[in-house]
C-alpha cells in the first residue's frame, strides 16, 4: 500500500475513533444529566420518618399534584408543608427570599448586582430578623415548623433542584427570617419601594399652573365604581395660557444589547414592580341560591413557570374538623387566600398610600446632619456587602434618618427618605394564619386589620350569606399635610402618629345591594377613603365598573356563573374611543385614502371585543396610547428634563384618561398640541401612525399579534436553548386591560390571573379553581403545567382536590 494512502487511512481511523468518543462522552454527560436530574424530583410515594413532627401527618395528591395534608397537630401540617414546598418549589422560595434579601448576585453573578442594590437599601434582612423575635409563641412553633420541614424536604430530595445543576451551585438552607422576606419580595410586586408616584404627583404641583394640575390629577372620574356610591366633580379645562414648547419631546429606546442572565433580571424586576391589578368580589346569601355567601378571587401577577401560588388543602382532624383549602404562597405555612369551611376570603391589590417622601432639611454646612422635631440628628450610616458569584464583593453605603432610608434627592437637589410601611415592625407578621379558625365575617375583619403584608382589599362572606370589606395590612394615622406630596416632618406638623386601630379600619359590612367588588380602584370615598388613598395612584374603575354592572343584572347566583364575569373580555371602556374613530374618518377624511379606508372598516367591525381575531379592538387600543403620547409627552417635557423618571401616562392608572377625553371632546384651540392645525388634523395624524406602526394590510395584523404568549420558566426565558423543554408554547389569549378578563403583555411576558376561584364557604365541592403552568416546578413532574389548559379555556375544574392518585405518609421518629 502507498505510504501516503497509509497515513490517509491511519487518520481517518483517529478521526473516526475521535468522534465515537465524543458521541460516548455526550451521551454519558447527556445520560448523566438526565439522571441527575430526575433524581431531584419529589417523593410522591411511601413512609418517611423524621424527628421533626410528633403525630403521623399524610399528604395525598391528585392527578394535578394538589396536595391534602392531614394532621391531628397543625404545626405539624406547617411543617409537610415547608417538606412539600421545599420538593417542588426550592428554588423559587429561593429566589423570593434572594429578592426580598437583595441576595441574587450571589447565585446568578453580577447581571443581578444592580437589582440587589435596589433592595438591600430597605435592609430587609436585617428586619426580617427583628419581626421574627417579636413573632408569639404560637406563630414562631408553627414558622419553626415550616422552616425544619422546608430543609427536611431539600435534604430528601436525591439531588438538588435541577435549576442549581446548571447553575453550578448548592442550595442555601432554609432560616425563619426567610419566609419574611418573601412577604418583602412581594412588597416590591405590590407596592412603591421609592415613592415615585407621589414623586410624579410632587414634581406636577410644583410646577405646573395650579388649574393644569388640577385637570390632571383628576380625584375621580366617570368610571368610578366605588361600592359606598360616593363620586367626584370633573375638573375644569385649565385656564387659557400656553401649555406646550415650541418643539416635540423626543423618547428614544435603549439599544443597549444585554446578556442572557442580564435579559432574565429586566424582565425579573419587572414581573415584582409590574403586577396591574386583581379583581375580588362577593354576593350575599340574599343572591345566592345556596344562602351562603360566593367569594370570587383573580389575582393578577405575572404568569411564569412556577406559578406564584401553590395549591394545598389542610385537613386538622380532631373533635372539631377543619378543612383549609386555597393558595399558600411557597415559603409561608399558611393558605394565603380560599376558604377555611365557615368563611372564605380573597385579595385584591389596595392601591392605597403606603409610603411617604419626607424632605429632609440640612443643617447649614453640613452633610451629615439633617433637622427632625427633635432638633439635628446625624444620619446613621450602614453599609451592606453584596457578594457576587464570580466576581469581587460590591460594597453599598448608605444613610438612613429616623423616618426610613435616604432615598434619592429630588429635581432641586433636596435629599428625600422613603418612610414605608415595610420598613416598620407593622410591616410583616403570621396574622394571617388566624384566618383559618374564624368562623364569620366579623372575626375575619378583626383578623385583617392586624395582618402584616403589603396592604389589600380584603373581601370576605361566610356560610350563613354575610359579606364584608377592609383592608388587611397597616393603615398609617397621618397628620397635617403628610401623605400626598412630598414635604417636610422636620417641624413635627407632618407625619405619622403610630397606626389606625382595628376600630378606625374603614369597613363596609352586608351593604344593602348585597354585593362587594374591588378591582385595585377607589373602593370607598369620603372619610374611609381618606385614611387610604392620594387620589391619585389608584387604577382607572373601568374593571370594577364592568363587574358592578354584571352582578348588579343577576338577582340570583351560583359559583359556576362567576366564570363569565371573571373571563368578560367586552371592550367596554373602549367603546367611546371606538366611536370617535368613526366620528373622525368621516368620508372626507377616508377619500383616495385606502389605508384609512381599511381603518375604519376595521373599526366598524371590531366585535367590541379584546378578541385574538379583532383586527378593530387593536387598532382602537392603540390609536387611543398613541394619541395620549401625543398630547402629554409634549406638556410635560420640562417635568422629563428636571427628572428624568417622571413619568404620567400609565396603562392602568386613572388620571389621564379623564383629562384626555376632555381635550378630544371639547377641543380648545389653546391646549392643541404643536404641529397641527386642527384637533381633526391631529387625531387622524395618530391614526396614520397606527397604521404605520402596525403595517398593512390591516386586516392580517389582528389582536393576537400583541396578545400571544409563551408562559416561561426564568431558565426559558435566559437560556432559549432551554425553552422548548421548560416553557409552554405560545398561545394567542383574549383580554385585554380594562376589563375583567386582564390578559396583556409587559416586558415580554403575560400579566393574567394568577388563580382564579368561586367559592361558597360550607359547599367547597360546588365550587371551582383555576390556576396557570401547574403545581411543580419541576419539567419532568406528572404535575407540571397541568391544569393550564382548564385555566386557558375557562373549565370549571374542582376547588377541592380530587381522588388520591399518590400517598407519603410522615410518622415521627
Amino acid at each position: 500500500m502507498p505510504q501516503n494512502q497509509s497515513g490517509k487511512s491511519s487518520a481517518f481511523k483517529w478521526i473516526t475513533r475521535i468522534f465515537l468518543l465524543l458521541v460516548v462522552l455526550a451521551v454519558v454527560i447527556g445520560f448523566y444529566s438526565y439522571n441527575k436530574i430526575r433524581q431531584s424530583l419529589p417523593i410522591l410515594e411511601g413512609e418517611l420518618s423524621f424527628t421533626g413532627i410528633s403525630t403521623p401527618v399524610t399528604i395525598e395528591r391528585d392527578a394535578l399534584g394538589v396536595p391534602t395534608i392531614s394532621s391531628t397537630s397543625r404545626t405539624d401540617i406547617a411543617y409537610a408543608t415547608g417538606f412539600v414546598h421545599a420538593q417542588e418549589r426550592f428554588f423559587q422560595m429561593d429566589l423570593l427570599r434572594r429578592r426580598g434579601a437583595g441576595e441574587l448576585a450571589e447565585l446568578f453573578g453580577a447581571a443581578a448586582t444592580k437589582i440587589d442594590r435596589e433592595s438591600r437599601i430597605h435592609r430587609f434582612r436585617s428586619r426580617s430578623q427583628k419581626s421574627v423575635n417579636s413573632l408569639s409563641e404560637t406563630h414562631k412553633a408553627l414558622l419553626t415548623a415550616y422552616k425544619n420541614g422546608v430543609n427536611e424536604g431539600l435534604a430528601q430530595l436525591d439531588a438538588n433542584p435541577f435549576e442549581y445543576i446548571f447553575l453550578g451551585q448548592a442550595p442555601v438552607a432554609w432560616r425563619m427570617e426567610d419566609s419574611f422576606l418573601c412577604v418583602y419580595a412581594m412588597y416590591f410586586t405590590l407596592q412603591s419601594p421609592d415613592g415615585m408616584g407621589e414623586s410624579n404627583l410632587g414634581l406636577m404641583h410644583d410646577l405646573l399652573p395650579p388649574s393644569l394640575f388640577d385637570f390632571l390629577t383628576p380625584a375621580g372620574t366617570i368610571w368610578d365604581a366605588a361600592i359606598d356610591g360616593t363620586t367626584f366633580p370633573k375638573p375644569p379645562l385649565p385656564a387659557p395660557g400656553k401649555y406646550y414648547e415650541e418643539s416635540e419631546a423626543t423618547h428614544k429606546k435603549d439599544g443597549t444589547k444585554t446578556a442572557q442572565f442580564e435579559n432574565f433580571f429586566l424582565d425579573f424586576t419587572e414581573e415584582l414592580r409590574g403586577a396591574l391589578g386583581s379583581n375580588n368580589w362577593v354576593v350575599s346569601g340574599a343572591h345566592s341560591e345556596s344562602g351562603s355567601a360566593i367569594v370570587c378571587n383573580d389575582m393578577h401577577l405575572m404568569v411564569s413557570i412556577p406559578n406564584t401560588w401553590y395549591r394545598a388543602s389542610f385537613n386538622i382532624e380532631g373533635v372539631k374538623n377543619r378543612r383549609i383549602t386555597g393558595v399558600t404562597l411557597p415559603g409561608l405555612p399558611f393558605v394565603v387566600t380560599g376558604s377555611n369551611s365557615e368563611v372564605a376570603w380573597g385579595f385584591t391589590n389596595s392601591y392605597g398610600d403606603w409610603g411617604d417622601l419626607v424632605i429632609l432639611e440640612m443643617e447649614e454646612n453640613e452633610t451629615d446632619k439633617y433637622k427632625t422635631p427633635n432638633g439635628f440628628e446625624s444620619f446613621v450610616k450602614y453599609q451592606e456587602i453584596i457578594k457576587i458569584k464570580d466576581a469581587p464583593n460590591d460594597t453599598l453605603n448608605f444613610e438612613e434618618t429616623i423616618w426610613g432610608p435616604v432615598i434619592d434627592t429630588d429635581y432641586l437637589g433636596r435629599k428625600r427618605a422613603y418612610r414605608w410601611v415595610a420598613h416598620t415592625d407593622r410591616g410583616v407578621n403570621l396574622h394571617l394564619y388566624d384566618l383559618e379558625q374564624v368562623s364569620n365575617v366579623d372575626q375575619a375583619l378583626a383578623v385583617a386589620t392586624h395582618g402584616g403584608i403589603p396592604a389589600q382589599n380584603f373581601v370576605t362572606g361566610d356560610k350563613d350569606g354575610n359579606i364584608g370589606w377592609t383592608i388587611v395590612g397597616a393603615i398609617p394615622n397621618r397628620i397635617g399635610d403628610a401623605g400626598r406630596y412630598p414635604q417636610s416632618w422636620a417641624d413635627g406638623k407632618n407625619g405619622w402618629d403610630g397606626w389606625l386601630s382595628s376600630e378606625e379600619y374603614p369597613k363596609v359590612v352586608n351593604p344593602e345591594s348585597g354585593r362587594i367588588w374591588t378591582a385595585n380602584a377607589r373602593v370607598v370615598g369620603g372619610k374611609m377613603g381618606d385614611k387610604i388613598y392620594d387620589y391619585y395612584n389608584f387604577t382607572l374603575g373601568a374593571r370594577s365598573q364592568q363587574i358592578r354592572d354584571l352582578l348588579m343584572a343577576k338577582d340570583k347566583f351560583v359559583p359556576g356563573d362567576m366564570v363569565q364575569i371573571q373571563r368578560d373580555h367586552r371592550a367596554v371602556f373602549l367603546t367611546r374611543w371606538q366611536k370617535l374613530l368613526l366620528e373622525t374618518l368621516d368620508e372626507s377624511s377616508v377619500e383616495n385614502k385606502p389605508n384609512r379606508q381599511e381603518f375604519r372598516k376595521e373599526v366598524e367591525n371590531w366585535g367590541a371585543m379584546a378578541s385574538p381575531t379583532s383586527v378593530g379592538f387593536r387598532l382602537v387600543k392603540n390609536f387611543r396610547r398613541s394619541l395620549a403620547h401625543a398630547i402629554f409627552d409634549p406638556m410635560l417635557a420640562g417635568l422629563k428634563q428636571k427628572d428624568s423618571r417622571f413619568s404620567y401616562i400609565s396603562m392602568i392608572m386613572a388620571h389621564h384618561e379623564q383629562a384626555m377625553w376632555d381635550l378630544v371632546t371639547l377641543q380648545p384651540d389653546y391646549m392643541l398640541m404643536p404641529g397641527f392645525d386642527s384637533w381633526k388634523h391631529a387625531l387622524l395624524s395618530q391614526v396614520d401612525s397606527v397604521i404605520a406602526e402596525i403595517g398593512t394590510p390591516l386586516s392580517a395584523h389582528p389582536w393576537s399579534e400583541e396578545n400571544t404568549f409563551a408562559v416561561q420558566h426564568p431558565f426559558g426565558k435566559s437560556i432559549p436553548a432551554l425553552s422548548s423543554w421548560l416553557d409552554i408554547p405560545e398561545q394567542a389569549l383574549p383580554g385585554g386591560v380594562h376589563m375583567p378578563l386582564l390578559q396583556t403583555k409587559r416586558m415580554g411576558g403575560l400579566i393574567g390571573a394568577s388563580e382564579r376561584f368561586a367559592v361558597s364557604p360550607g359547599l367547597e365541592n360546588e365550587a371551582y379553581f383555576h390556576m396557570p403552568a401547574g403545581q411543580s416546578g419541576h419539567p419532568m413532574s406528572p404535575f407540571y403545567n397541568k391544569g393550564h389548559e382548564a385555566w386557558v379555556n375557562g373549565d370549571l375544574t374542582p376547588f377541592l382536590p380530587g381522588e388520591k392518585a399518590y400517598e407519603l405518609k410522615l410518622m415521627p421518629n
